[in-house]
């Protein structure tokens, strides 16, 4: 992968290069996605000249193919492409050629923006260029906007060094009329977004930020705005609340997100289909802001399989602020500084939301392992608050976790509100009671002897962490990784 070693402890580790089960443990489980196209050619359909700036391409046809080229110009200003009309099948292309083009904001616009349905925004166009699309702008919010769209790839895009965060894919509902993007009466659902093999690193705020974070309602921003006295407020009779829209299959996958300020990635809104798995997320929450502190945030609204991700390096590890139906497995989360895993969820606010003002389920957390760093409180906790309402009708598990956390009372759990199931977790105060060779990522596989080998107490896993089938012996090793 073309970024820096993520840490020490991580060497060299490229993203996913080496086979599973022979990786070192910086390294995520799957193989990189095939490239699907020659970088050796640069066969255009419509290439974008160094001074366009606003770029209608709706006369483009399903599987048309887009490009910079670094030959014409490498260093290049903001650039908004619009109209595009792919399908899934054969989705328009948009690529570099002949080495690497970096898009720079001067303004506040995004340094690349995009919408439209069926659309693939790739920097894999020239050989031996892990990034061929850099975006960055001291004064945008955002290196990469991805707007009122569908079906939408991007790949290979190296995002940095903006006011804000690396890359947004969402519409805010409008601050101009309260039912514009609002899901009540706007039908837009944001489908098939695929984040993969970015490189986001040194942002003030967020490294990758999907969806809207208010998905129970906003009402003191956009159009319900103190300050806002020009909303058509007309079609939203006795509302005091937008309500933002769906995200439905999201998939953000070996992705490396170092240096961010607020959360390395945060999903909101992301009702069905959403999984994160196999990033790198290092040296987070480096503002101290709290609640915006996390290596994953699994927001409001989200329902996410979170696995394979190494988490490292920052004050929260994840918390899942969603409506249930989520899993967190496989995960190495090392170094926080806070607490490993905090619970804070809200139910659908709406009887027309996926599940009618409810949870879609529970809360899986299975087969992680934890190693607090200094200051640590706690390495999984949930949050007793009302309006998280009661959860012991679904199934809520705490099971297998290896933790490596100076007490006992590593986890701080309400059970009267969501009727935990917790079997088989180990907590240990040091690596050699653990059984494991050391407390750096290329040293957390367990000794023969680990009293966590083969002392799974929960549902059997396929693979972990790296791939490896499970179990090698008699039953699951506790913990994210299976060695023996």
């Amino acid at each position: 992968a073309g970024g820096p070693g993520v840490d020490a402890a991580l060497g060299d580790a490229a993203l996913a290069d080496a086979a599973p089960g022979d990786a070192a443990l910086g390294d995520a489980a799957d193989p990189p996605d095939p490239l699907g196209y020659d970088p050796t050619t640069c066969a255009c359909d419509r290439e974008i000249l160094p001074g366009e700036r606003t770029v209608d391409l709706a006369a483009l046809a399903p599987g048309a193919v887009v490009c910079l080229r670094a030959s014409t110009a490498a260093e290049r200003g903001a650039l908004t492409l619009t109209g595009l009309a792919g399908t899934p099948a054969a989705p328009i292309l948009i690529r570099n050629c002949d080495g690497a083009v970096t898009l720079t904001s001067t303004s506040s616009a995004s340094a690349l923006t995009a919408s439209g349905t069926g659309f693939r925004i790739s920097g894999g166009g020239a050989v031996g260029v892990a990034y061929g699309l850099r975006a960055t702008g001291a004064g945008t919010s955002f290196a990469v906007s991805i707007g009122r769209a569908t079906e939408v790839e991007v790949d290979r895009v190296e995002l940095f060094a903006t006011a804000f965060a690396g890359l947004t894919a969402k519409v805010d509902p409008s601050a101009a009329s309260c039912a514009v993007a609002d899901r009540r009466f706007d039908p837009f659902v944001m489908r098939g977004l695929h984040l993969h093999h970015l490189w986001a690193h040194d942002l003030p705020g967020e490294g990758l930020y999907i969806g809207n974070s208010f998905y129970g309602g906003a009402g003191a921003r956009y159009c319900y705005a103190a300050t806002n006295t020009t909303c058509d407020r007309s079609a939203c009779p006795g509302a005091t609340q937008q309500y933002p829209h769906e995200l439905r299959d999201v998939h953000i996958h070996h992705n490396r997100i170092e240096r961010t300020g607020w959360d390395g990635i945060q999903v909101g809104s992301a009702v069905d289909g959403c999984a994160v798995t196999d990033n790198q997320i290092v040296g987070f929450g480096q503002a101290g802001v709290d609640s915006q502190n996390h290596g994953i945030q699994i927001g409001g609204g989200s329902a996410c399989t979170v696995e394979r991700n190494l988490v490292q390096d920052g004050p929260k590890g994840m918390t899942l602020q969603g409506i249930g139906a989520t899993t967190v497995r496989n995960n190495l989360i090392l170094d926080f500084g806070g607490v490993g895993v905090e619970v804070n969820p809200r139910p659908t606010p709406l009887a027309t939301d996926i599940v009618a003002t409810g949870y879609r389920g529970g809360f899986v957390i299975e087969h992680n392992t934890l190693l607090a760093g200094p200051g640590a409180t706690y390495a999984m906790t949930d949050v007793n608050a009302a309006a998280v309402g009661d959860l012991t009708g679904v199934d809520n598990r705490l099971t297998d976790q290896l933790v490596l956390f100076p007490s006992a009372a590593w986890a701080r759990r309400t059970d009267a509100r969501y009727g935990w199931t917790a079997v088989g977790n180990q907590q240990h105060a040091t690596a050699v009671a653990a059984g494991l060779a050391g407390a750096t990522v290329d040293a957390l596989c367990l000794t023969a002897t680990s009293p966590a080998v083969d002392a799974a107490a929960g549902a059997a896993l396929a693979d972990d962490y790296r791939g490896v089938a499970r179990p090698l012996g008699a039953r699951d090793d506790v913990g994210a990784l299976e060695c023996h």
